[in-house]
Parts: C-alpha cells; structure tokens; sequence
C-alpha cells in the first residue's frame, strides 16, 4: 500500500472526477458506491449528533483486488485527521473519534496507467457511530434532515434499558433496536424501547414515519436509561450526588464496552478524552442510579475515556446487491450437535441478515456420500425468510461419517452452472457465490473417484468457474486440514479463507464482517442476463456425478471421523435427542451464539460411562432380588398365623351344647 497522503489534495484534479457521490456518508450505514478512475475521490462525511464525542468507523470495500489506494479524512479547512489502512485485498478501514460536523473523505489511487479507469473498480462506503458515554450523559441529539441516524452503544451493565425520543421537537418519531442479544421491546409506544439488555453491542435506529418532507432541522433527542440488575444494597453514595463532575469520575461503570466482544472489529482505536462533553445537561445523568458502585466487577473503570474494543452491530442489510448464494454445511460425525445448531446459527444469521432482499439463497449438507442433501431450493431472502428459518428448524442432526467434501463441491457447481441455464427468476443476473463451512479433512480413497482429494484436484474448476468461494474452516483442529480446501478460494489468492477455531460463537461474529463486505456492500448489483459457459468434463467424460447414491461406494478408505457409531449415539442421547429431533428452533438457536464450550467424548470416557451403566444395572438387579425375597418370607410368615388361629380349639363349636328342638 502506498503511504497516505500528508495534506489534501488540490482542489482541481488534473483528471476530472465526475464520480464523486453528491449523497453524504452519515452514521445509518447505508452504503455509497462510486466507480473509481484515476481521479481522487471526494466524499462527504456527515456527523449529526450534537455535544457528544462520536467514535466513527468507516468501511471501504473495492470490486476487485486494491493495492494502491490511500483514504485520508480531512476538516472542511484542509486540515488532515486521520489515515485509513488495508485490511484486505479489497478492504479498507478508517476509524477516529469525531465531533458533530461536516468532514471530507479523500480516497486517492492511481494504477499507473492513464486511461481514466482504474484497478479498484466500484467501490462502496458504508460508515458506523458509536456516540461516546450515552448513559452518563443522559440523551443523544441531532437535528433530522430527512435520514435516519443509527446509534451504536454498549449498556454499562445487564439490567432493564429505556429510550424515549418523546421530548424530540419533531413528530411520528419510530425508534428501533436491533442487537446479538435479540431485544424484545416491551413498550407499545413508537417512540419509546423498554427492554432487558446485557453488555454486547446494540444499534438504536431512530427516523420519522411517515415522513412529509416538513420536519427537517427539528431536533430529535433520545434518552439512554439503564437501571442495573443487583441483588446488592447500595452503598451510602448517592450517584446523583455528583452529575457536575466529569464522566470519568461519575460513572466509572462505563467502562463496560470495553468488555464487549461478540461484533467484528475495532471501530475506534484513539481514545476519545475529547469526549468530555458535560454540556449536555449532566443532570440527566440520573440513569446511572441503578448503583454504579456495585458494578465492582467491571475493574477496568479508568478506560471510561478510551473508545469501544468492538465494531458496532449491524443492521439487515438493505443493499442492492443481487446474489445467487449456496451455504454447503459439513454434517460429517465430528460435528457435535451443539456445533451443528451453532453452524445454523450462523448460516441464519447470514442468509437473513448480511445477505441483501434481492438475492436469493440454497443450502446443501453433506457428510458421506449418501448425506449429500439439497434441504432448501433457491429462495428469496426478500420474500422467503420465513422459508430460510423453517428450512433449518427441519434440519434434524445425523452422524453420517465420512466427509466427502469433493463430491459436495462438484455437485454444488453442477448445480450453480444448471440452475442459471434454465432459471425464470432472474438468477442469471445474479453473482454466484458458495459458502463452505467444513471442520475436517476431507475423506480421500484411493482408487475412488467419489472420495478424491479437493487440492489440488479442483483448482482447475474453480479457475475456469465465474463462482466465488468463500471458505469457512471451524473445528479446534483447523490447522491440520484447511491447506486441503484453502485452493477452492485461489481465484481470490485465498484471502476468503476464514478461520474459527472451536466452533466459538464470538469468532463466528468476527468472521461477520468480513463477509458483510461481500454480500452487503452494493458490489453486485443486478447485471445483464448470463448464460454462457459451459458444463464442467470429469475425468470419465461425463458432465454430471449422476444422482447421489443411496450407499458408499465400495473402496478402502479414510475410517469414519468419529470413534464409533455408539459413541455419536451416546451423544445424542446427552443432548435429548430422539429420531423425531429436529434440532433447536430458531428461537432456541439465539443462545446458541452465547456458548464458549461444547460437547465432546473420547474412548476413555465411553468406557467409563459404559461401566457406570453396568453397574447401575447391577445394583438394580440385587434390590429387585432382595425385595422379591423379603416379600416370599413376609406372606409365608402370614400363612403359619392364619392357620394357627383356624385350628384354635376355641373357635369349635361344642355340638353337646346344641338343644335339640322339636319340630
């Protein structure tokens, strides 16, 4: 990358720049893209919120690969603050902490060539606000100009969280949450969120609706209140006692955010001590009443004045990216049925949320040979989302072995290239994209085509295929086997090859936004109609794998990736499941993300848990003997009383005692 510009630019370009966006990049993360020529690119950046520091987190991506491209964010004077750094091959970032006002974003690249075009191709802008303490200052305000405004934040604490936009000079104000907990707002109002919150990223969209035109430059303020769960008393501290004092002093459980892990990346790295801003009603600050002092366990209260570790929560994405999107999930019998509904998930998450309305999605699963399964056939995520989420609520969990991940990829593209000859709903406008989320080595045996190693033997495919592949290796053992499907990404030099070790729900989110930038960047618009190619020749001279068969075929291979059958029975046991199972539901699958630890078994575990069971029988069998021996000598004991008494001379009638009667 070449070094970032020292001052801006002038204000003429020799080439003229006829690209530059005319819309602002504001804190609502909706995306500009521009094509990029030789020129230097101008764009607004547009920070709305009034009297609070703001940490700012923009996002470039390019359609192709960009080596040389520098980003600097100016004042309106000239007056350079910040640089921008390469995070990828087609990725860039810039993050600061800012005031309210108007900025420019330079972006600046030159290919060498002059041709007026340029290497980088499109690139899209999306930018994020994290308006520094909410909760110590009390409220957020920004004067409407006809956009929402999106406010990423950390709660202080776990605890009950209020937002009222009802003071806000404007009318028909609609707030909205969204975040990796799912919040439930309990309040009917439209202009107020009631909701239980813990201390993960949440983004609070606020607009007015219906929206007339007429309300722009009224002020739309929100209040941020959270009052903290404890089961401790206060301490003889008021938190109110001191709203004068600067927020560092006055709520030192702020320090919360720094806690938060579970989005991306970092949106700032500079410490915003300019985020002092007390000028905003302080009073307000009663929000902290919940009693700060009892949030001991968040040590870390000096870094009140240093900026959030984590990138803010996305929205669902609104982009006008068109994509055909086919998730191949690996089902082989190393994956835990906790891994495998944390690998749904994950795939949810994606399809129905960092994947743009006007794509459409299929998901396939695959283990051994005859696991080879389409369970969801091209959908809409605009229309079919609701589709999307049942598809994986009836995908039970199997332990079916082997891992024929060659065969699963072969058919996938079979199934790309077929699907686009013939479809009727627009898919040949559409980029093909393939997502492989795999945790073991692919199965190889000699000797059998359907078993054959995916590196280096399907670089050729992927070379000649217009499909991106993007890999997503997950397992604790990532290291030993991603090498052997790395090449499927070699069009792209592998720089979409993702790594989430142990099926962590954290470096599942991390992974998130680099995805983002792919199906969510408007990249990929709706293009012309394509239906050119031709079908892919395997080395018997066939063009298809012919149907999934119903048995493995004959062959001597890699053994199963589990210990034995009954071990993944075992397990299924432990986890609840039944032949009916389905798995959890979607519902179910929202703390799913929220597991560090997951279930596993070795050989020595089986066999104790094995002798346990035995001797558990054992013991049942000895009582059940003991009381079927006890009871024989109980009703025998009974018996010899019985007789005793029937015999008992007593009981006799003495028949010389019977008057004789005349009759």
């Amino acid at each position: 990358m070449t070094p970032s510009p020292t001052s801006r630019p002038t204000a003429n370009p020799t080439t003229p720049a006829p690209t530059n966006p005319l819309t602002p990049l504001t804190c609502n993360t909706a995306a500009i893209t521009v094509e990029k020529s030789d020129a230097d690119i101008t764009v607004a950046v547009d920070v709305p919120f009034i009297d609070v520091a703001v940490g700012i987190y923009i996002s470039v991506g390019s359609s192709n690969d960009c080596s040389n491209l520098t980003l600097g964010l100016f004042h309106a004077n000239g007056t350079q603050i910040a640089f921008g750094s390469q995070i990828d091959a087609d990725k860039f970032v810039l993050e600061d902490t800012l005031e309210q006002g108007s900025y420019e974003l330079i972006v600046s690249s030159d290919d060498g060539v002059d041709d007026g075009e340029n290497e980088c191709g499109v690139l899209s802008f999306t930018m994020q606000c994290m308006p520094q303490d909410p909760f110590t200052l009390g409220a957020v305000s920004f004067l409407y100009d006809g956009v929402p405004e999106i406010m990423n934040f950390v709660p202080p604490f776990d605890g009950m969280c209020v937002f009222d936009a009802s003071g806000s000079t404007c009318s028909n104000v609609v707030l909205s949450i969204e975040g990796d907990s799912a919040p439930t707002d309990i309040d009917e109002s439209d202009d107020r969120i009631a909701t239980e919150l813990i201390d993960i990223n949440y983004a609070i969209t606020a607009e007015i609706n219906p929206d007339d035109g007429s309300q722009d430059d009224c002020t739309l303020e929100v209040t941020f209140d959270c009052e903290e769960e404890v089961t401790a008393a206060p301490t003889s501290k008021s938190p109110s006692a001191s709203p004068s004092a600067t927020p560092t002093a006055a709520a030192p459980v702020t320090a919360a955010p720094v806690t938060a892990a579970p989005v991306t990346a970092a949106p700032v790295t500079s410490a915003p001590v300019t985020a002092t801003p007390v000028t905003a009603a302080p009073v307000t600050a009663a929000p902290v009443t919940a009693a700060p002092v009892t949030a001991a366990p968040v040590t870390a209260a000096p870094v009140t004045t240093s900026s959030p570790s984590s990138a803010p929560t996305f929205t669902v994405c609104d982009s006008d990216d068109a994509l055909n999107v086919a998730f191949v999930m690996d089902e082989s019998g190393s994956v835990s049925t906790e891994q495998w509904d944390l690998m749904k998930t994950f795939v949810e998450r994606i399809a129905t949320f960092d994947v743009s309305g006007p794509s459409y999605v299929s998901m396939f699963e695959f283990a051994s040979l005859p696991a080879y399964t389409k369970f969801l056939d091209w959908t809409s995520v605009d229309a079919g989302k609701a589709e999307i989420i049942d598809a994986l609520d009836n995908n039970p969990y199997t332990t079916s072995g082997l891992t024929a991940t060659w065969d699963a990829m072969n058919r996938v593209l079979d199934e790309l290239f077929a699907y686009r000859q013939i479809c009727t709903d627009g898919c040949d406008t559409r980029q093909d994209v393939i997502f492989l989320l795999t945790d073991g080595m692919p199965t190889v045996q000699s000797g059998n085509d359907a078993y054959n190693d995916v590196c280096p033997d399907m670089i050729a495919r992927v070379n000649s295929s217009n499909v991106d592949i993007i890999v997503i290796g997950v397992g604790g053992d990532v290291s030993s086997f991603i090498d052997s499907v790395s090449c499927l990404d070699t069009r792209d030099d592998e720089t979409e090859v993702y790594v989430v070790e142990n099926f962590d729900a954290a470096l599942f989110i991390d992974v998130e936004e680099k995805i983002r930038a792919k199906t969510c960047a408007g990249l990929y618009p709706a293009g012309p109609s394509v239906r050119d190619g031709t079908e892919w020749v395997y080395a018997d001279g066939n063009t298809s794998l012919g149907p999934v068969p119903t048995a493995d075929p004959d062959g001597n291979g890699a053994p199963e990736d589990t210990v034995t059958v009954v071990r993944s029975s075992f397990r299924a046991i432990v986890a609840g499941e039944t032949e009916d199972d389905k798995g959890l539901s979607s519902s179910q699958r929202a703390g799913v993300l929220n597991a560090s630890a997951l279930f596993n078994l070795d050989a020595f575990d089986m066999m104790s848990l094995w002798a346990m069971a035995l001797s558990l029988v054992a013991v049942n069998v000895i009582l059940c003997l003991g009381c079927y021996c006890v009871r024989k000598w109980h009703f025998a004991e009974s018996a010899e009383r019985g007789k005793a008494d029937f015999d008992d001379v007593t009981d006799v009638e003495d028949v010389t005692d019977v008057e004789e009667v005349d009759f």
